[in-house]
């Protein structure tokens, strides 16, 4: 039985989370960086591919909430155009981790916020 989040359980820092493929993961990353990043910087882009890329070739389960939030939002952002209802998808994923980063002070932390407030415009 797969662990899930709860604040007494000793996961309580990660959240089970269902990843897209990688091809489709690759595309919305892609285009974010092409498309958002390159516009509004909010992410260096070899940062985050050193630990986007260990999510997959690692098959992690469990993820950091505020990378968690990072990720699905940047899948949001990758996706808006040609996948709207993707996009609402990750978005919704992003929405729901969101609330367990609030009292983390952190550079990802604000990273995670300004992806979701602009991702909300």
């Amino acid at each position: 039985m797969s662990p899930t989040y709860s604040p007494s359980s000793e996961f309580s820092s990660q959240i089970p989370f269902q990843l897209p493929s990688r091809p489709v993961a690759d595309a919305c990353v892609e285009r974010y960086f092409s498309d958002v990043n390159e516009f509004v910087f909010v992410l260096a882009y070899n940062e985050f591919h050193n630990w986007y890329s260990k999510i997959y070739d690692d098959n992690l389960e469990l993820m950091d909430p505020t990378k968690q939030v990072i990720v699905f939002t940047v899948f949001a952002f990758g996706s808006k155009v040609q996948h709207p209802s993707y996009a609402e998808h990750f978005f919704s994923r992003a929405r729901r981790a969101a609330g367990s980063i609030l009292s983390t002070a952190s550079l990802e932390t604000i990273q995670a916020l300004v992806l979701l407030v602009n991702c909300i415009q």
